[in-house]
């Protein structure tokens, strides 16, 4: 090959070189930033559970087990209180191992994530039917939430998770 072709090859590839690593420090960058938002979304997320109905704000649903409620009333929000749940969670249980598996991902998880969360420290696997329920169950105390089918834990499951290791 002449000597002008490679040089140009060479000139080529120093361009590509140096455009490969801008590219590379804006991907680090922008990885940061997303974790960054990741993180603030689950927070946001697992304050909105302190206010909104899970079921939604005009659900008929007994409201007894919600966290806090926010009703809109004219376009006037008000917030009501409620009573902490009074679930029991036992040791080894399905329910215990899904709450601690959503208080180690604050971003939540899917069911199936949580599903091989669990199976992945547990002994004896258990099967998608069995932890359905138990999410609903856990739901329908406060103690977790789901939003787009990520599930997450609600501030009172992790009360409930304190609660088991003392």
């Amino acid at each position: 090959m002449p000597l002008p072709e490679i040089a140009m090859i060479e000139n080529r590839l120093s361009e590509l070189s140096v455009r490969e690593l801008i590219i590379k420090a804006q991907i680090d960058s922008l990885t940061k930033d997303l974790a960054v938002l990741q993180r603030e979304i689950g927070q946001l997320q697992i304050a909105k559970a302190q206010f909104v109905n899970p079921d939604g704000v005009d659900s008929n649903v007994d409201r007894d087990y919600t966290t806090r409620d926010a009703i809109m009333v004219n376009r006037v929000g008000t917030i009501r209180a409620r009573r902490k749940p009074t679930a029991v969670i036992q040791r080894g249980s399905i329910k215990e191992d899904a709450l601690r598996a959503l208080s180690e991902n604050p971003n939540g998880l899917l069911a199936l994530d949580v599903l091989a969360h669990i199976n992945g420290r547990r002994e004896k696997p258990i099967e998608r039917t069995s932890l359905s329920p138990q999410l609903s169950r856990l739901r329908q105390a406060g103690l977790v939430y789901e939003e787009n089918s990520v599930w997450q834990i609600a501030p009172w499951g992790l009360d409930a998770l304190a609660d088991l290791d003392r």
